[in-house]
């Protein structure tokens, strides 16, 4: 059995959260709703994306964010995988690179001039925003499917 090791996050919970957003039953199903990839490659994921996923769905939940789409670091995550499984075309190859160049710089690292992050197109974060809702909607199908 793997160790596992715990981490302290800081997360950005408001003060003003109310108490009973912040329930226990919310709380477990954002630490134990799956992580959405093509399977295969999610050993490789570097482990700031896991802690990322789960630092995104607690802020999500404490904020009272919209939990119709899967956060922004699990569309990272489904998109490295599928990167590494099949080809991407050009809108989803665009969307990846963009998307990592916006954690990659947010983390500080130094990043070539032609991969600064930069906003979405109004197309890609349509693309962007169904395949999140997607992958959101496979998560709430599978904790149905356990009992939660």
């Amino acid at each position: 059995m793997a160790k596992v090791k715990a981490v302290q996050l800081a997360l950005p919970f408001p003060e003003s959260a109310p108490a009973a957003e912040l329930d226990e039953q919310k709380i477990a199903a954002a630490l134990a709703d799956p992580v959405v990839v093509w399977s295969g490659w999610e050993d490789t994921m570097p482990g700031w994306v896991w802690r990322a996923i789960i630092e995104e769905r607690l802020a999500r939940l404490a904020q009272g964010g919209d939990d119709d789409l899967a956060t922004m670091a699990e569309a990272l995550a489904y998109l490295y995988c599928a990167a590494l499984v099949v080809p991407l075309d050009h809108d989803w190859a665009k969307i990846y690179i963009n998307l990592a160049a916006q954690y990659m710089a947010a983390r500080g690292a130094a990043l070539p001039d032609d991969m600064q992050p930069r906003p979405f197109t109004d197309y890609e974060e349509a693309l962007l925003r169904e395949l999140r809702w997607k992958i959101r909607s496979s998560q709430k199908r599978a904790r149905l499917r356990r009992g939660g």
